[in-house]
């Protein structure tokens, strides 16, 4: 009898421990890379994405790994479905049919705008810059492993390449090339990081050079629920107004800053562009005249 007790007191026990397990199991789980602070806002979309799904979809735990991983081993990572199951990254046909890609840009690509770092050379050579055709005339730097170079060549543009990030100021400082190309939202702050030790560069004053360029969560094509779950969540933020909200919160000096209407725009094509790129879908863009009716 005492046997049988003992057994009955096991198995319950057992069985408490599993249905622990599975209850822990049953709350969705998110492993981020390591989030610097230009990225806090990626990382609040994906907070507010997963707060807003809970009635729908449960409970969830969203951490980071304490691994500082690269771009390219965060795919990794994510293939393997490792150290992390979601990360960001810029977008291509490659990445897509490897991964599974949540198609909502998450700055609303603001990357797509690019300004320039010159030196004075370059400063005056963009002045005489109307046309694609007139850009083809400057040498633009670019670094040697960046998605972008691609872009140029499909557009009749040798970039000038660099494999270490910090060369591209002291080439462009040497006047190696004229321009050095940036994100809208990055290239201030790059250049004051740098200015005591390049004064001879500024932030060119005319051009604005564009080109589809989204950024997206990417998952494990194993994932396909926990990638679901972002996706339907991040769409409820866009319907909502707390997706316009959160990307202005962070991005609305930079853009003021960059003067973006007042500026000549240069078209370049993306052949990178993969063709389920949701273009038409005007409320994932951002777009110069959106500073008008959204942030004044």
């Amino acid at each position: 009898m005492h046997v049988v007790k003992r057994w009955l007191s096991c198995t319950l026990s057992a069985l408490t421990l599993l249905g622990t397990s599975f209850s822990s199991n049953a709350v969705d789980s998110y492993v981020l890379p390591i989030v610097p602070a230009r990225l806090e806002d990626v990382k609040e979309l994906l907070t507010q994405a997963l707060e807003i799904t809970k009635e729908s979809h449960g409970d969830y735990e969203l951490r980071s790994t304490r691994a500082r991983l690269t771009e390219d081993r965060m795919l990794v990572e994510i293939e393997k479905d490792r150290l992390i199951n979601i990360a960001w990254s810029s977008t291509s046909q490659e990445r897509e049919e490897k991964f599974y890609p949540i198609r909502i840009p998450l700055r609303k690509g603001l990357l797509g705008y690019r300004l320039s770092l010159a030196n004075p050379e370059g400063q005056l050579k963009a002045h005489q810059v109307q046309t694609l055709a007139d850009l083809q005339q400057l040498r633009i730097g670019q670094g040697q492993d960046w998605g972008d170079v691609k872009v140029y060549q499909a557009n009749g543009i040798d970039p000038y390449k660099v494999f270490k990030f910090e060369l591209l100021f002291t080439q462009l400082a040497k006047k190696r090339f004229d321009l050095l190309p940036l994100g809208v939202n990055e290239v201030h702050g790059i250049l004051e990081r740098r200015k005591d030790k390049h004064p001879n560069l500024s932030v060119e004053n005319e051009l604005v050079l564009y080109y589809p360029w989204p950024y997206y969560f990417f998952m494990s094509k194993s994932n396909a629920k926990l990638a679901n779950r972002v996706e339907v969540g991040l769409n409820k933020l866009i319907a909502n107004g707390t997706f316009n909200k959160i990307f202005y919160k962070y991005h609305r000096d930079k853009i003021l800053r960059a003067d973006l209407n007042n500026r000549r725009l240069i078209r370049l094509d993306n052949p990178e562009l993969p063709a389920k790129t949701p273009l038409s879908n005007r409320a994932l863009w951002f777009e110069p005249g959106d500073i008008v009716t959204n942030m004044l």
